[in-house]
């Protein structure tokens, strides 16, 4: 017994495993170390080549371009377009007029409106320094000593005037590139994916070999030849290739993948598309197996995250700042009325509405919920992606042209008769 507690005294203290496997150290984790230093550092050396990685791949991979394409639409599509909350009815159709007017006179360059530029903003979502007033410069953002943003310096490759992008951690100040996540897949699929067209190409070319027995003789019309002696011929469909005496060919014989492969590129275009946060069917377009619930419960997912992205990052990073400025201008200039500014500047941001696989179920749904008091009509048609009040002067003048030219129309309430019971 003395013994066993003597040996004891020498023996190696066991290594004492992590409560969480994921903070093990063993040999599973000795190639997984992750960097750990703070966002904007590691942003700070990668950020670049990340950028130019992501649109090289949007120019010439079309599973890239049509996910940015996509968000793009979705997120984007027509316009997301401002509805004034004043209180003023009159202050509201005339700032209404004055938007509508400057829309088209947004873009400097004269390319496109306002909301092509919201689309080119959500498209393109892109060394320390400090100043001689104690400000800091941080990847082109000059921060005053109380961390707020005091100007933007410009760079030799691309313009950061603007910091737009959606914060993946409290204090980020850049945002990071949406295909920063499937970058290197969707490269390495790339390659995968033409090799495997190459092959199947090159073993396609070949119809044949011609082995001359006299090298002298010109068989089967021998083309020119350069001046070693070679024939110079190309590879086209069904070529009888040309070999002098003696010559034998070896072709490299690799497994074919026959029906796997299809099966390996859906499970990896499935990993991209989830790590962009759209559904298999809108990467690919491939609508094999899809029925309504399948693609309905994609669509509500997808079209969260787009939900998420208009209001976080497009309306109050971009339009929520244009607006204030230009109702700023707006009354400076004397084009509106001066008084209550602030509360002149409350708007309603209305995104494109949504289609849906069945629209008819999706309308009488709607229809039952403002019978219910579930929704009122104005949230109805904000989601549809109009302005209640324009409709209401729509449906209003329609109205008066048809009782001017004696028409009747079942959507006309008034035209109804009072006894005949609405379904």
């Amino acid at each position: 017994m003395l013994l066993k507690s003597f040996k004891q005294l020498f023996r190696k203290p066991k290594i004492k495993s992590s409560a969480w496997d994921a903070a093990g150290s063993g040999r599973r984790f000795f190639h997984f170390q992750p960097e750990t230093g703070s966002i904007n550092s590691l942003l700070s050396h990668s950020l670049e080549t990340l950028r130019s990685r992501s649109r090289d791949m949007v120019r010439k991979n079309p599973y890239a371009a049509n996910i940015i394409d996509t968000i793009v639409s979705n997120s984007v599509g027509t316009g997301i377009k401002p509805q004034s909350k004043a209180k003023d009815a009159e202050f509201r159709k005339k700032v209404q007029e004055l938007w509508l007017r400057w829309t088209d006179e947004a873009d400097s360059s004269g390319v496109s409106d306002f909301y092509g530029l919201q689309a080119l903003v959500c498209r393109n979502n892109k060394s320390n320094q400090t100043l001689g007033n104690g400000n800091v410069i941080r990847n082109g953002i000059e921060f005053n000593r109380l961390g707020q943003r005091e100007a933007y310096y410009l760079f030799r490759e691309h313009p950061g005037e603007g910091s737009f992008g959606e914060p993946l951690r409290p204090g980020q100040i850049r945002g990071v590139p949406w295909l920063s996540t499937v970058l290197l897949k969707l490269y390495e699929l790339d390659q995968y994916d033409d090799a495997e067209l190459v092959r199947k190409k090159t073993a396609a070319m070949f119809a044949g070999f011609i082995t001359r027995l006299d090298p002298e003789a010109n068989i089967m019309g021998e083309g020119e030849s350069n001046e070693h002696g070679v024939a110079l011929s190309g590879l086209e469909p069904g070529t009888m290739q040309l070999l002098d005496p003696g010559e034998d060919i070896k072709f490299s014989e690799p497994s074919d993948v026959g029906g796997s492969y299809e099966a390996f590129m859906r499970q990896q275009l499935r990993a991209i598309a989830i790590g962009m946060g759209i559904t298999y069917e809108q990467l690919t377009g491939d609508l094999t197996g899809v029925n309504y619930s399948s693609i309905r419960a994609g669509l509500i997912e997808f079209r969260r995250r787009c939900a998420m992205l208009q209001h976080n990052v497009l309306v109050f990073q971009f339009c929520r700042p244009v607006w204030d400025r230009w109702i700023e201008l707006a009354l400076l200039s004397g084009e509106l009325d001066i008084g209550e500014e602030w509360t002149k500047k409350e708007v309603k941001w209305i995104a494109q509405g949504f289609d849906w696989v069945d629209p008819l179920k999706d309308q009488q749904a709607q229809q039952m919920a403002v019978r219910n008091g579930f929704k009122s009509r104005s949230e109805v048609v904000s989601e549809l992606g109009y302005d209640i009040e324009e409709i209401d002067q729509e449906i209003a003048e329609d109205q008066r042209r048809a009782s001017s030219l004696n028409l009747s129309f079942d959507s006309d309430v008034s035209s109804v008769d009072s006894n005949v019971e609405m379904i």
